[in-house]
C-alpha cells in the first residue's frame, strides 16, 4: 500500500488549551458560479447566510442572482433562481432575483429572501415555489397591505416564531416588521423624514418611531424575541426589546458618517466600522461582520468587544493568528449549537470562511513511540502507526469541527500488521477530530480530509 503523510496533520494532547482559526470552507476567491462539494463550489459576491432546522445552510449569492443550498452533507446546489437578474415569481428553478441581500429560515423549512434590488421580500416554499411576500417593486416607504407596501432596498431579515419578518428596511432608516397571517407591514421601529438612497440618518434610542437609525442592516434574534441590529453607518449594534424600545449594546464611534474605526475594549469605548451583520448565540454573546473592518468582532455577555479574526486591512488569508486571518467584507453569519464555530460570508473574496477553535497542547506526550497518521493517495484510507496486541483496548471517534461525530466509541476494529485503518471514503473533505484512548492515555488528531 502506498502511504503519503499528509501535511495538515497535528498531534496533541487532549488536555487542551484553544485559539481561533480562520480557514474557507467554500470557494476559491475567484468569482464564478460552480456547484458540487463545498471544497469546489464558487461564488460571486454572497452576502446572507442562515440554517434551517435540518442542519441545510443557504447562501444569498447576490451578482450570481441566486439563493444556494449547502446541505448537511457538505453540497453547494443551486436552490432558486435562473440566475438571471430579474423578477419572476414560480417553480424555484425558472424564478427571478434581482441582487438577493439576506436570507432566513422559519421552522417548517420556508426560506425567506431581502430581494435587494427588486424592493421586495420574497419566500421559496418548502415545496420549490418562490412567491414575493411584500413590496410592490417601487423603492419608497409605504405601509399596510403587503403586496402595496414599499421598501427602500432590504438588508436584513429575521423571522420569528410569532409568524413575523423583520427588515432591515436600510435607506428608510427604520426597522419594518411584516405580519404573515394578516399579510401587513408596519414599522416597528424608527422614524423621520430623512428617506432614500444616500440620506443620511441619525442615532437616536427610545421607544418604536422615536428611535433612529442610519442605514440598518442585519437582524438577529435571542430565546427572549428580542432583536439586535447591525446599525451600519452609526456603526454601532442596537438591541430593539419586544416592546420596541431601542438601546445602544456597543459602539461608541461617529454617528452620520460614513467612516467608523476599529478598537477592541468595553462596550464604552469600543468602535466598529460599518457592521452590516450579526449573530447572537446563547453561549458566547454577538458575533459580528464588521465590514469596512474587515474583521469578525464578538461582543460577549460580559460588555467587551473583541477581535476574533481580521487585522482591519482587506485581504485573503487563512490562518491561526488573530490579526494575520485576512477577509475582505465579511457579512453573513451562521454559528453551531455551542458557537465553537463560525461560519462567514467573505463577500468581496467570493468565499465561506469557517472560525473554529483550535485546540494547543497544554503536555504533550507519546501514545506510543513513533505513533504516525497517514492517508493514502486517494485519501480514502487513514492509517494509524499504532501495534498493539489482540488484547489492547483502541477506542476513538471521529468528529468535524462543528463537533458532529461520523464515528462513534469504534473498538478495535480494521486491525491490520501496524497498526489500525480507516475507511474515510464516506467524510466529506474538511477538518476532522480524532479522540484516540489506548491505556488510559487520551490523544486528539486533527486531520484534513
Amino acid at each position: 500500500m502506498k502511504l503519503i503523510v499528509s501535511a495538515f496533520v497535528l498531534f496533541f494532547a487532549i488536555n487542551l488549551s484553544a485559539q481561533n482559526c480562520l480557514n474557507t470552507y467554500s470557494g476559491n476567491g475567484l468569482p464564478n458560479l460552480t456547484n458540487g462539494n463545498v471544497s469546489l463550489a464558487q461564488y460571486r459576491n454572497p452576502s446572507g447566510l442562515c440554517k434551517d432546522k435540518f442542519g441545510n445552510m443557504f447562501v444569498a449569492d447576490g451578482d450570481n442572482n441566486i439563493i444556494r443550498k449547502i446541505s448537511a452533507a457538505g453540497v453547494v446546489s443551486t436552490y432558486a433562481g435562473s440566475g438571471i437578474a430579474g423578477y419572476r415569481n414560480g417553480s424555484k428553478d425558472s424564478a427571478q432575483f434581482d441582487s438577493p441581500f439576506d436570507i432566513c429560515a422559519d421552522d417548517l423549512g420556508n426560506v425567506y429572501v431581502t430581494d435587494f434590488n427588486n424592493q421586495r421580500i420574497r419566500k421559496i416554499s418548502v415545496i420549490g415555489i418562490v412567491s414575493t411576500v411584500a413590496g410592490n417593486g417601487i423603492a419608497g416607504f409605504k405601509e399596510g397591505a403587503s403586496d402595496s407596501a414599499e421598501f427602500n432596498y432590504p438588508r436584513g431579515i429575521v423571522w420569528t416564531p410569532s409568524n413575523h419578518l423583520f427588515i432591515g428596511d436600510s435607506w428608510n432608516h427604520r426597522i419594518r416588521k411584516i405580519n404573515l397571517s394578516t399579510n401587513t407591514v408596519s414599522t416597528f421601529a424608527g422614524g423621520g423624514s430623512t428617506m432614500g438612497v444616500g440620506s443620511v440618518g441619525s442615532w437616536i434610542d427610545g421607544p418604536d418611531t422615536s428611535a433612529r437609525f442610519y442605514t440598518p442592516c442585519g437582524l438577529s434574534i435571542d430565546t427572549a424575541f428580542n432583536l439586535y441590529l447591525a446599525d451600519a453607518y452609526n456603526h454601532r449594534i442596537r438591541k430593539i426589546d419586544v416592546n420596541a424600545v431601542v438601546t445602544t449594546i456597543a459602539g461608541s464611534g461617529p454617528t452620520g458618517t460614513t467612516v467608523g474605526d476599529f478598537i477592541d475594549g468595553s462596550v464604552s469605548i469600543a468602535q466598529l466600522n460599518v457592521p452590516t451583520e450579526l449573530c447572537w448565540t446563547a453561549s458566547k454573546g454577538i458575533f459580528i461582520g464588521d465590514t469596512y473592518n474587515d474583521a469578525l468582532r464578538l461582543l460577549d455577555f460580559d460588555g467587551f468587544v473583541s477581535t476574533m479574526a481580521g487585522a482591519g486591512i482587506p485581504g485573503y488569508k487563512d490562518s491561526c493568528a488573530t490579526t494575520l486571518a485576512l477577509m475582505n467584507h465579511p457579512r453573513g453569519l451562521v454559528a453551531s449549537p455551542n458557537a465553537d464555530s463560525i461560519f462567514i460570508i467573505d463577500g468581496n473574496n467570493h468565499a465561506i470562511r469557517l472560525l473554529y477553535k483550535e485546540m494547543l497542547p497544554s503536555t504533550i506526550f507519546n501514545l506510543r513511540d513513533n505513533n504516525l497518521i497517514y492517508l493514502t493517495q486517494d485519501r480514502n484510507i487513514l492509517f494509524l502507526h499504532l501495534p498493539v496486541s489482540n488484547q489492547e483496548i483502541v477506542k476513538y471517534n471521529i468528529s468535524n469541527v462543528l463537533g458532529q461525530y461520523n464515528y462513534l466509541n469504534k473498538i478495535n476494529s480494521n486491525r491490520c500488521e501496524n497498526g489500525i485503518e480507516l475507511n474515510i471514503e464516506s467524510l466529506q473533505n474538511g477538518i476532522y477530530f480524532m479522540n484516540l484512548e489506548l491505556e488510559g492515555q487520551r490523544k486528539t488528531i486533527k486531520f484534513l480530509r
